[in-house]
């Protein structure tokens, strides 16, 4: 898995990712990810909502936000902050290089759903 932001080259395909914290319990975090994102995910010019490939109570993976990469994943791993301390969440975009733009651009995105638009909806009562 890809820790905090570092860049990772396997192969042909190479990853990006970061990590956030929450305050709800994983089990919102997880039925916002897997069955609310059409009420948090505004996609921007060129993304759609993504499809949820693979879910359990700990790992989430998506197809590709963007509509022209259909290649790429996003997976969330999910797991309990401890003792009542809510959620956390890091997720890993796989992709195929080379990306159209710089890779920074992707992870602010992905930062901005997660950190700001996922959080909004959990922790606000969404």
């Amino acid at each position: 898995m890809n820790p905090y932001g570092a860049t990772v080259s396997s192969s042909s395909s190479e990853s990006i990712g970061g990590q956030k914290k929450f305050a709800a319990p994983l089990w919102r975090l997880l039925e916002a990810i897997t069955r609310d994102k059409g009420q948090w995910w505004v996609p921007a010019p060129g993304e759609t909502i993504p499809e949820t490939l693979v879910a359990d109570e700990s790992h989430v993976v998506m197809s590709s936000p963007w509509q022209e990469r259909s290649s790429d994943r996003l997976s969330f791993e999910l797991s309990a902050g401890g003792a009542g301390e809510g959620s956390c969440v890091r997720w890993t975009l796989t992709y195929e290089a080379p990306l159209p733009v710089d890779p920074n651009d992707y992870r602010h995105r992905i930062n901005r759903l997660i950190g700001s638009a996922l959080r909004d909806f959990v922790d606000g009562g969404g």
